[in-house]
């Protein structure tokens, strides 16, 4: 089973640049361009990481991980957030499990979202409990 991506974007260049980005790892990608798609697609899908690129001066914002990591699902999947440096604290508060500085060079992206792959790709510990009679 392939791991898949959801990622989020209005800027349709780098939407598509991202996407062949974590496609070269193997991973299968889903993308949407608003708030809600995105949420569409992640009740539908349940992507194993979810890349919000945040831009304030559109719709897609910090509310999405939010409303993400609210639902049953997302709370177990991993939400990565693209922003500028000074959403660091705010994207943290709403739930996001790692934050890229929307400068940043996309190996820092690919690296992120390879490592959080993994650790979705790994059994959970057994929490059983054991008697001893």
């Amino acid at each position: 089973m392939h791991a898949l991506v959801l990622i989020v974007d209005v800027d349709p260049e780098r939407l598509e640049r991202v996407r062949r980005l974590i496609e070269r790892d193997g991973a299968v990608v889903v993308t949407a361009t608003d708030s809600r798609e995105a949420m569409h697609l992640f009740v539908r899908r349940a992507p194993h990481v979810t890349v919000l690129h945040v831009d304030p001066s559109h719709e897609i914002g910090l509310g999405l991980c939010r409303d993400i990591k609210t639902l049953k699902t997302g709370r177990g999947r991993a939400v990565v957030v693209v922003a500028p440096r000074k959403s660091r604290p705010a994207a943290f508060d709403s739930g996001c499990d790692a934050f890229i500085i929307q400068q940043a060079d996309s190996l820092s992206l690919r690296r992120t979202v390879h490592r959080l792959l993994a650790a979705a790709r790994k059994p959970s510990p057994d929490l059983g409990v054991e008697l001893i009679a």
